[in-house]
């Protein structure tokens, strides 16, 4: 294993973690499942990431915000025609790659050739394994949006959502919703995320088909809206 490479990339896969772990509570239990409408993180050709590599940039793209976890190196960018955005920070995707070389000799070959030789032959060799790795952006650190445009919003617009409701209903509270007769504004959004911006003095919530229970979606909606500095009450109607 490569010492050097591993304590170079360490850092970053270390503090990407950390903010993960930042995001979540003991006591709480995520009660809605966050579509992969995007699929698995993939390469601009569509090759689809491994191993570690899949779990660490569906937390990059959730932390970060990416609409789809769709990532290229320099190189591609350049080859599409794009431009990396000013100030976007590259992350290391890594991998192994096996190395076969004669105990004598030392000449190395091929992984394929190696696996063609007889059991008494390959006892001859070494196999090597040396981690790699290379910078990736995401789509969303490029300018594709500006420069082609219809082919990112096909990349960035996901396919027909699943539906995990259990179809429970709550006239007032889903009236109140339809009409946003809140002090709040209320954003459902397919998502994996529900939270109150002070800033925006808005709530941002998973959509109703997320949740297999319907009883959990208003929990958690009304946990939301306790937030705020004030209740957030329907602004034409009283609650008893």
């Amino acid at each position: 294993m490569n010492k050097n490479l591993i304590e170079k990339i360490a850092p970053q896969l270390t503090e990407l973690m950390i903010k993960k772990m930042e995001t979540l509570t003991e006591a709480w239990r995520k009660p809605w499942i966050a579509d992969l409408a995007h699929g698995l993180p993939r390469n601009l050709r569509g090759t689809p990431y491994r191993g570690g590599n899949i779990l660490m940039l569906l937390f990059l793209s959730e932390i970060a915000g990416y609409r789809t976890p769709l990532f290229m190196t320099f190189k591609q960018a350049k080859e599409e025609g794009l431009n990396i955005l000013k100030g976007s920070g590259s992350f290391p995707v890594f991998f192994w790659k096996l190395y076969i070389r004669h105990k004598e000799t030392r000449k190395k070959i091929e992984l394929a050739d190696y696996y063609r030789l007889p059991q008494e032959q390959r006892r001859q060799y070494d196999v090597l394994p040396v981690m790699r790795y290379y910078p990736v952006f995401n789509i969303d650190q490029t300018d594709m949006s500006e420069q082609q445009p219809e082919r990112y919003a096909s990349l960035t617009t996901p396919t027909g959502p699943k539906d995990y409701s259990d179809g429970l209903t709550c006239e007032v509270l889903d009236r109140m919703l339809a009409e946003q007769s809140w002090l709040c504004p209320i954003l459902l959004r397919s998502g994996n995320r529900a939270s109150y911006s002070p800033t925006l003095d808005r709530i941002v919530c998973p959509e109703k088909r997320q949740f297999p229970e319907g009883a959990a979606f208003w929990a958690t909606l009304l946990h939301e809206v306790t937030y705020p500095n004030f209740y957030i009450i329907p602004t034409n109607r009283a609650i008893a």
